[in-house]
């Protein structure tokens, strides 16, 4: 069964029960829920979820994966598959799909972050503009980089948090918890 709107808003009432100061930003996601909107349809042009890992190995770096399409250097995820019965679930597919890494150990019991942003047209595929409503779970690893999905991912890496651009995403490590050992 593919992820469920009843799990969906669980995950993000758990995230907004910890994180209250971001029930503004998830407002567009809410209300598209509450309208009975199917966020797991990818070609939901108003919006619809991706899910993400963010990966830390035991020497503190962060795997990133520079994607094809936007040419720059992200989390590894994606949008939700048929096969998907949860949102973790699906960051963990796209994962090993992406860099090859499937052994992983949670860090949080919910997702890190959520991030809402826009996303551009991309008429090569037919792309509308849309917004991204992509829920990041943290996953620790002492795995090494695998084989590479390279119609998506051009390379991957493991990164220092120093040299990360993003902002969101460094609004997430600074939440994330230390692995233990």
């Amino acid at each position: 069964m593919p992820v469920s709107a009843a799990h969906i808003r669980a995950v993000i009432d758990g995230y907004l029960h910890d994180r209250p100061d971001q029930a503004s930003c998830l407002a567009p996601v809410l209300s598209l829920l509450g309208r009975g909107v199917d966020l797991t349809d990818r070609r939901q042009w108003a919006g619809h979820l991706t899910a993400s890992a963010i990966v830390v190995n035991p020497q503190g770096r962060i795997l990133l994966v520079q994607h094809v399409k936007y040419d720059r250097f992200l989390q590894p995820g994606g949008h939700l598959e048929v096969s998907d019965t949860t949102l973790a679930g699906a960051a963990v597919r796209e994962l090993g799909e992406e860099t090859g890494v499937r052994d992983v150990q949670p860090l949080t019991t919910g997702p890190l972050h959520i991030s809402v942003h826009p996303i551009p047209p991309w008429p090569q595929s037919g792309e509308l503009a849309h917004v991204h409503f992509d829920v990041r779970f943290a996953y620790a690893s002492t795995c090494d980089i695998g084989a590479l999905q390279l119609d998506e991912v051009r390379s991957a890496r493991w990164m220092a948090p120093a040299d990360l651009t993003d902002p969101s995403l460094r609004e997430a490590l600074a939440l994330m918890p230390e692995p233990t050992s």
